[in-house]
């Protein structure tokens, strides 16, 4: 899942997008490089794509559940971030 937020100068978030993606890396060595980037389709062939590009119980949660898995994943992924910022911070 992606997060887009838009901020005003004063630091004020004034729009965000949402939306779900998959992302495939290549491991060479030690480090990960990016392969591919999936998105859904937009329109009517939105949720045929999720159905079809992600397992039961991630598609089942996120047509199911909506918002609340959403924010879920949102929250998890800014825990994650700061947790990589922190981390690496004290390198």
């Amino acid at each position: 899942m992606f997060y887009i937020e838009q901020y005003e100068d004063n630091g004020n978030s004034i729009n965000g997008y949402l939306d779900y993606m998959k992302v495939t890396m290549k491991k060479n060595g030690n480090q990960y490089k990016l392969d591919k980037v999936w998105t859904p389709k937009d329109g009517d062939q939105y949720q045929t794509s999720l159905l079809k590009e992600f397992p039961i119980n991630t598609w089942s949660r996120i047509l199911l559940t909506r918002d609340r898995y959403r924010l879920e994943l949102v929250k998890e992924g800014r825990q994650q971030y700061e947790e990589y910022i922190l981390d690496n911070s004290k390198k």
